[in-house]
């Protein structure tokens, strides 16, 4: 499930991009782990207390994941954390929010002010079925249209 989460919020991302980023999966290598000696722009991990990070997880509650702007592409996800897809019980955290958010970062993005912006700087005030808002992708654009 955390893999499709994962894959489902980053081509959130890329169809913001219009085609500006490839998304392409690890290649699996026994049928339990990955092949990460290729150059993954974007890596995913959970991770529990201290973790040899520059901020370390507080267990359940309070930080539930961070991240690294470019060039890093590291997001962390608090391993403590009740994590829930969509409408979970009001103690758990919405995976794939936080995925966004924090592929925002990764992408670039710093906090943002707008209400509706998956870049707010908690999640608290988002629902489950919220989306990249027009801030979120006219942000995102400014930074790549460069690329072009």
């Amino acid at each position: 499930m955390v893999r499709v989460l994962v894959k489902t919020s980053i081509n959130e991302w890329a169809t913001a991009l219009e085609g500006i980023v490839e998304i392409e999966e690890l290649r699996m290598v026994d049928g339990s782990s990955y092949d990460f000696s290729g150059d993954a722009d974007i890596k995913v991990y959970f991770a529990k207390r201290n973790h040899s990070c520059y901020e370390a997880f507080d267990g359940k509650g309070g930080i539930v994941a961070h991240s690294m702007y470019p060039p890093y592409g590291v997001i962390h996800l608090d391993g403590d954390e009740d994590w829930h897809n969509h409408n979970g019980p009001e103690d758990s955290i919405d995976i794939r929010l936080v995925l966004l958010h924090e592929i925002g970062h990764t992408l670039g993005l710093r906090h943002s002010r707008h209400k509706s912006s998956v870049m707010k700087n908690n999640y608290e005030h988002l629902k489950s079925d919220i989306w990249l808002s027009k801030y979120d992708i006219r942000a995102v654009r400014s930074l790549y249209d460069r690329f072009r």
